[in-house]
């Protein structure tokens, strides 16, 4: 965990992952990264920010697949974004993208909605998972990759999140109590 930075969401997110399943590809396009395993997960790549960065920007190209499931799930802790106001207080409704996760943002955009606001993880970054719901979110309209070969081929070729084929949006909503 970074030093200062609550990452309790990440932490949460990646205690529900499965590590015996084995890596099958990895695909870094300008606009997108694909993960292949059991299932394809898709992540925005931030270029403008990235370029920010001080280089290396992704340690050992090219060797990503060598690495472990639990290796590359770590890097969304990495303060390497290839590798990872004060109206929000006063909304009824906040949108917040998936992408605040892979900066580090997230928990921060969320302690400052108000309790009674309906909150959305939104995007091709938002993780399809009900574990969001336990840290304030109450749905999350993200992307189920169901052909991961035309996905990542997409994503590799330069697809922004509207080119990229083979996937479906689909939203999880809390269940009311």
């Amino acid at each position: 965990m970074l030093i200062g930075v609550n990452m309790q969401i990440l932490d949460d997110l990646i205690s529900t992952l499965n590590f015996n399943a084995s890596i099958k590809d990895i695909r870094q396009g300008v606009f997108h990264t694909g993960v292949l395993t059991r299932y394809c997960g898709l992540a925005a790549t931030l270029p403008q920010d990235a370029l920010r960065q001080e280089p290396p920007m992704v340690k050992e190209p090219g060797f990503l697949l060598h690495r472990s499931p639990i290796e590359l799930a770590r890097l969304s802790y990495s303060p390497s974004i290839l590798e990872a106001d004060n109206l929000i207080p006063r909304a009824d409704v906040v949108a917040i993208t998936g992408t605040a996760l892979t900066n580090h943002t997230m928990e921060h955009l969320l302690g400052l909605c108000s309790p009674n606001a309906y909150v959305i993880a939104l995007g091709d970054t938002a993780p399809l998972s009900t574990i969001l719901f336990d840290h304030g979110l109450d749905a999350i309209s993200g992307t189920r990759v169901y052909d991961a070969n035309l996905a990542l081929r997409c994503v590799s070729q330069g697809g922004n999140f509207r080119q990229i084929k083979g996937v479906k949006r689909l939203t999880l909503m809390k269940q009311k109590e």
